[in-house]
C-alpha cells in the first residue's frame, strides 16, 4: 500500500504539518451511513450505559508508523495517584507547537490525530452516541502506557465538557491480546445515579486498532482499567471529544449550565463519603490507665511496649504520629498469622456475591473496595482456625475502654468514641480512594497484621496527604510532590500506626495488585478524641 497523499497546514510555529483527510486516515468504510446507522442502533441497545466498539478504526499502516514513532521517539513518565499507576506521554494537543525538527519525527501521530478530530469523524461520533456537536479545537488527548501493575480504578470521567471518552488501542498488532493478560475496559451498572455497583459487568480487552467509547454521563459512566498482569505493552491513545467552544458551530451554553449542577459524583470524594457508627464511652470508662489496665492490655500487648509508655507519648507529642513495632505478643500474632495465611491459600472471592458473612464488602466501588467486619457484628464461633475469628479477637480488644485508656496515655488525647474494623484487601481488588473528614480531626489507628513480606510496587502501602487547594478534580488529584506526603506506611508485620488527621488531610491505601504476595489485612480504628480547650476553636 502506497503513502496516502496529504495536505497541509501551517502552524502556530510556521511549520507545515501533515494533514491528513478523514478518508485516507480511516479505515474504508468507516464513514460510510450503512456503518454509522448499525453502530448507532448497537449503541442505543448496549449495556450497562451506552458504548460503542469500532474494530479496526484507522488505516493499519499509518498506525503502525504511528506506534513505532511514539516508540522510538517519545518518552513516557510513570504517574502514580491513589487512583491510578501508568506511563504517560504529555498531551498530543500540543503537536503543532513542536519545531520541525520533533514535528518531523511524528508524522504518522500527528495524521492519526487530525483523522481523530477531522470534522467528518467529529460528526459521525456525535451522530452514533447522540451527543450533541463536538469540539474540533479542544483536542483532548494522551498516550498511555499500562505495563504489569498498571491500572486505573473506578471513576466516571465527569470533568468539565468532556462528551465523549475513548481508548485507542496500539498494542502489538501481530501478536493478539489475550484477556487473562489484563488490561480490559470494564464497565460498571449503577445501583442508583452516582453510585456504581462493587462488580463490572461489560469488559472489553484490548485488540489493535480497536476503538473502545462511551458517551460521558454524570453518575453512569463508571469504568475503570483493569490491572496489566503481565510483562505486555498495552499501549493507546485516550482522549475525550468536548462540546463545542462559544465561536464553533452548536454551542450552547444552557449544556454548561447543566453540567455546573452534575458533578455530584466528584464532590463525594473530596469527604468522607461515608457514615460510621461511633460508640461512646461511657463517663465510667474514662480513667486514668491503672495497674489492672495494664494486665489485661497485657494479655494482647508485648510488655516491652507497656514499659515505654512514657517515651511513646513523648514521641507522639512531638510528631502527632506513633509507629509501635512487634505490638502484639508473639504468640498472639502468630496465631493471625497462621488464620490469615489458611484464608489466603483458599479461593479469594472475587465478587460480592461470593462474600460470606460476617464479612461484608466496604462499598460504593468509587470510593472504597474492600472485605470488612464491622464492631456490630457477631461473629459465630468454629473450632477451625479462621481469620475472621481471630481478627474478631483483636478488633473487640481495640474497642474495649482498656484499650481507649491506653491511647490516652500515649497520645494525652482522651477518646470520646470509638469505631473499628477488621479488614482484608485482596489482591487484585481492594483499594481506598483519597478522602478527607466529615468533621474537624479524628486519632486514627491501624494494627497492621499482614505476615508476608511486602513491596510498595504491589501497592497496599496506608498514605496522608495534604489537600491540593488548587486542584479542581477532586476525583483524580495530581501526583503530589514529596512536600505533600505527610506519612507513608507499608503494611509491616505486627506494627501499630497511630496518628491524628485533620479534617483537610487526605487519606488513602493503595490498590492491592495481583502480584502482592497476600492479602493485605488489618484492624483499622478511628477515635473521637476530646481537644480540651480546642475544642470549640
Amino acid at each position: 500500500m502506497s503513502e496516502p497523499e496529504v495536505k497541509k497546514q501551517r502552524t502556530d510555529n510556521g511549520v507545515s504539518e501533515a494533514k491528513v483527510l478523514p478518508e485516507e486516515a480511516l479505515r474504508p468504510g468507516i464513514l460510510d451511513p450503512k456503518f454509522q446507522d448499525e453502530l448507532r442502533d448497537s449503541i442505543r441497545n448496549s449495556d450497562p450505559y451506552k458504548h460503542g466498539v469500532i474494530h479496526g478504526l484507522l488505516n493499519d499502516k499509518l498506525l503502525r508508523q504511528a506506534r513505532e514513532e511514539i516508540l522510538e521517539h517519545l518518552h513516557f513518565t510513570q504517574k502514580e495517584t491513589d487512583i491510578y499507576k501508568v506511563n504517560q506521554t504529555g498531551d498530543l494537543a500540543n503537536l503543532s507547537g513542536l519545531d520541525t525538527d520533533e514535528l518531523s519525527k511524528l508524522k504518522a501521530v500527528a495524521k492519526v490525530r487530525e483523522g481523530l478530530y477531522s470534522k467528518e469523524f467529529r460528526e459521525m461520533m456525535s451522530y452514533v452516541t447522540d451527543c450533541g456537536p463536538l469540539s474540533g479545537k479542544q483536542q483532548d488527548l494522551s498516550i498511555n502506557l499500562y505495563n504489569k501493575g498498571c491500572h486505573l480504578l473506578n471513576h466516571d470521567d465527569v470533568i468539565g465538557t468532556r462528551r465523549i471518552s475513548y481508548i485507542l488501542y496500539l498494542v502489538p498488532p501481530d501478536t493478539p491480546w489475550d484477556p487473562k493478560w489484563g488490561g480490559s475496559l470494564r464497565l460498571f451498572p449503577i445501583e442508583q445515579p452516582g453510585v456504581p455497583a462493587a462488580d463490572f459487568s461489560k469488559e472489553i480487552p484490548p485488540e489493535w486498532n480497536q476503538l473502545s467509547f462511551f458517551k460521558v454521563q454524570p453518575g453512569y459512566s463508571f469504568h475503570d482499567v483493569e490491572e496489566v498482569y503481565v510483562d505486555q505493552p498495552r499501549l493507546s491513545i485516550s482522549g475525550w471529544f468536548h462540546i463545542p467552544h462559544p465561536d464553533e458551530p452548536g454551542y450552547d451554553a444552557n449544556i454548561l449550565a447543566e453540567d455546573d449542577g452534575s458533578k455530584a459524583t466528584l464532590a463525594q470524594l473530596s469527604g468522607r463519603g461515608d457514615s460510621h457508627h461511633f460508640e461512646p464511652y461511657t463517663d465510667d470508662e474514662k480513667a486514668e490507665l491503672s495497674e489492672a489496665d495494664k494486665e489485661y492490655l497485657g494479655e494482647f500487648i508485648n510488655q516491652d511496649v507497656l514499659d515505654r509508655v512514657p517515651s511513646l507519648l513523648e514521641t507522639f507529642t512531638s510528631a502527632s504520629v506513633l509507629t509501635i513495632a512487634n505490638f502484639l505478643k508473639p504468640d498472639v500474632f502468630d496465631k493471625i498469622a497462621q488464620a490469615t495465611e489458611v484464608d489466603d491459600l483458599a479461593k479469594i472471592p472475587k465478587t460480592e456475591k461470593d462474600i460470606s458473612a460476617p464479612w461484608q464488602l466496604a462499598k460504593p466501588s468509587h470510593i472504597r473496595h474492600y472485605m470488612f467486619i464491622a464492631n456490630d457484628e457477631q461473629v459465630p464461633a468454629t473450632e477451625d482456625l479462621a481469620a475472621h475469628v481471630e481478627l474478631q479477637k483483636i478488633r473487640d480488644f481495640i474497642v474495649s475502654p482498656q484499650f481507649g485508656r491506653f491511647v490516652n496515655a500515649i497520645t494525652s488525647l482522651e477518646p470520646k468514641s470509638r469505631y473499628a474494623e477488621a479488614r482484608r484487601f485482596r489482591p487484585g481488588h481492594d483499594f481506598t480512594l483519597a478522602t478527607g473528614l466529615p468533621q474537624d480531626a479524628l486519632l486514627e489507628a491501624t494494627l497492621h497484621l499482614t505476615s508476608a513480606k511486602w513491596s510498595d510496587d504491589v501497592g497496599g502501602y496506608e498514605m496522608l496527604m495534604a489537600t491540593e487547594d488548587n486542584d479542581d478534580d477532586p476525583a483524580v488529584y495530581r501526583a503530589a510532590a514529596e512536600s505533600m506526603v505527610l506519612h507513608s506506611s507499608a503494611p509491616v508485620a505486627n506494627e501499630l500506626v497511630i496518628y491524628l488527621r485533620e479534617k483537610e488531610v487526605l487519606q488513602f491505601v493503595k490498590y492491592v495488585s495481583r502480584n502482592a504476595p497476600s492479602s493485605r489485612w488489618d484492624v483499622a480504628a478511628e477515635f473521637e478524641v476530646d481537644f480540651g480547650d480546642e475544642e470549640d476553636k
